[in-house]
């Protein structure tokens, strides 16, 4: 576990967004406070991001730095690259948890998402992704077969 105390998202959490637009994260998967009242609550910034599948994907502070070190990488003397970067970089959103353990997210993923009121939170291991519960059904609609087929790809 990192020093935010998060880093592992597992499980399915049904949500509403209260009328500030605000989501209350599962309280195993907010930052988590120090025991010492001397030391200072861990600062970290997650973002935001709309995934290609109708959702929106939520990375942690770690991940959030994994991505700078990527993006950092990426060369920029080729304009398609710069373009595509910066429309990307457009459709991000950061932030904090407030002292409840809530978030804000934009209105622009929310909307890009089919994000109304209800919401489904789903743990992706080291990142979580917030769903529209329609969208999530189409998602996981499946058989226990496929379940089973999991645990032999995975070899678990």
């Amino acid at each position: 576990m990192d020093s935010l105390g998060t880093g592992t998202y597992i499980g399915e959490h049904k949500r509403t967004l209260d009328d500030k637009g605000r989501l209350t994260v599962p309280a195993a998967w907010r930052p988590k406070k120090p025991k010492d009242p001397a030391e200072s609550a861990p600062a970290g910034t997650f973002l935001a991001i709309p995934n290609q599948s109708g959702y929106i994907s939520v990375y942690p502070p770690e991940r959030v730095d994994d991505l700078k070190a990527k993006l950092s990488k990426v060369g920029l003397k080729d304009r398609a690259v710069r373009v595509k970067l910066t429309r990307f970089l457009s459709k991000l959103h950061e932030f904090e948890f407030d002292k409840q353990g809530r978030i804000n997210i934009s209105d622009k993923l929310l909307s890009g998402a089919g994000i109304t009121k209800d919401v489904v939170l789903l743990g992706e291991l080291a990142s979580f992704a917030i769903y529209n519960p329609e969208t999530y059904a189409s998602h996981v609609d499946g058989t226990d077969d496929e379940l089973d087929d999991a645990f032999e790809e995975f070899d678990l």
